[in-house]
């Protein structure tokens, strides 16, 4: 059985349902079809939950505005979502931004989420070589520690914070990467 033939299944006995004349002398028809339609509609969702693999539509939602729909199976759309996202239109200047993406199952109403955390991109080293990071100290901060690190080459510095977190949710425990010479000159 296939999603599709499932929704056809609920929508013909919805179907029947509302074609019937519930106050005629079918009364009690109706009300036997209305069971027959509800029953349709819960082995239906039951099915689908029972049978992640099978493919269904997820509407997916990026920063709270509507993406697109996609076809997959329970556990798969946030993976396929994530190749969606267009990480580049995101300002990085001040700090690693955090896209929240969410899919919701158009068939059983299931919610999923992940978040993606956009980076800085690293300057490129002046000197045309590939930077040469040393390190240049290391201090606690939080729940882990920020480690700084300078390039031979160029003089760029690279700041890692293990404990890093969310201004928009407070949410802590993310590793990132800065490179504040980089951006406090665009600022």
């Amino acid at each position: 059985m296939t999603l599709q033939n499932i929704i056809e299944i609920r929508d013909s006995a919805y179907q029947a349902w509302l074609d019937a004349e519930p106050e005629s002398a079918l009364e009690g028809q109706h009300e036997c079809l209305y069971d027959a339609a509800y029953q349709a509609y819960s082995d239906a969702f039951d099915f689908l939950l029972k049978h992640p693999e099978i493919p269904r539509e997820w509407s997916l939602r990026c920063d709270g505005v509507e993406v697109e729909t996609i076809e997959s199976p329970a556990g798969l759309p946030l993976r396929d979502a994530m190749h969606q996202v267009d990480v580049g239109c995101y300002d990085t200047s001040t700090g690693p931004v955090w896209v929240d993406v969410y899919a919701r199952c158009e068939a059983t109403g299931e919610t999923e989420r992940v978040t993606i955390q956009v980076d800085q991109d690293e300057p490129v080293c002046s000197d045309e070589h590939d930077h040469e990071w040393v390190d240049a100290g290391v201090q606690g901060h939080g729940g882990g520690v920020l480690i700084t690190e300078q390039c031979q080459h160029c003089g760029a510095k690279k700041v890692t914070d293990t404990w890093d977190q969310r201004p928009d949710t407070g949410e802590q425990g993310f590793t990132t990467v800065r490179y504040p010479q980089q951006y406090d000159e665009c600022g």
